[in-house]
């Protein structure tokens, strides 16, 4: 989100979880809002003047699909793998669904994943993965014209 934004921090003791919007893990109560300048991510990039990226780390309580659509020019052209976390306790907070995920994914020709620990892979999500309440998500670049599905 480009501009000055509103950054919500907790003030009190226990795990400290901030965001942009209120909701999610960032409660009403004992809420501090601090103004700052917010970027896009390819605003970011234009501006450095970084030419690849390769992988993308975002966790940011509930807007990490707000920043992938913002960074449809670096997923479609520099193809980066993109770790994610996608949490029903946070999404909820930005309008941010599933849905609209799977949707952007199949406009950039990305696929969902998880890593599996067990056999040290990335595999497909699943709804078991869209119905649990927090996954950390891995999107990969697929071949032009492939679904992200």
């Amino acid at each position: 989100m480009p501009g000055e934004v509103q950054l919500f921090v907790p003030r009190q003791g226990g795990d400290v979880y901030s965001s942009i919007r209120k909701g999610g893990l960032v409660q009403c109560e004992g809420v501090e809002a601090t103004k700052v300048n917010g970027r896009t991510l390819e605003d970011v990039v234009a501006s450095l003047g970084i030419n690849r990226v390769n992988v993308l780390k975002i966790d940011i309580e509930g807007g990490e699909l707000d920043v992938l659509r913002s960074a449809k020019r670096v997923l479609r052209e520099m193809r980066p793998v993109v770790v994610c976390e996608y949490g029903k306790n946070t999404w909820p907070a930005f309008g941010a669904t599933a849905q609209g995920l799977v949707q952007l994914l199949d406009e950039c020709y990305y696929s969902a994943g998880v890593f599996d620990v067990e056999r040290g892979v990335v595999r497909a999500a699943d709804d078991a993965v869209w119905n649990s309440p927090y996954a950390n998500l891995v999107l990969q670049p697929l071949s032009q014209g492939k679904s992200a599905i």
